[in-house]
């Protein structure tokens, strides 16, 4: 990843958090989410220096879950938008 792309994350990441985080505090949205969004951040973050591997059991020592879950988090996050792009559904969800 570029100094461009990294920046362009990191702002987007920043958006995206405080739009969630904001979600959160009103009840629209669980705290879940907020955390998965840290992951997949911190994910995107440590892909670029260390494996896969190393860098999921890292999250889960990080967030105290399982490999299996943080490896789901990520994975479900990467099938669903790839779903969203083939099928021509680029606009934003409704999860309410």
């Amino acid at each position: 990843m570029n100094k461009y792309q990294l920046k362009f994350l990191s702002l987007f990441y920043g958006i995206a958090k405080r739009t969630v985080d904001a979600h959160v505090e009103m009840g629209l949205s669980t705290i879940e989410k907020s955390r998965n969004l840290d992951i997949i951040y911190e994910y995107a973050l440590l892909s670029e220096t260390m494996g896969r591997k190393e860098a999921i059991f890292s999250l889960s020592e990080k967030h105290n879950l399982s490999e299996k879950s943080i490896e789901a988090i990520i994975d479900i996050k990467v099938h669903h938008e790839i779903n969203r792009f083939e099928s021509g559904r680029l606009q934003p969800e409704n999860n309410i």
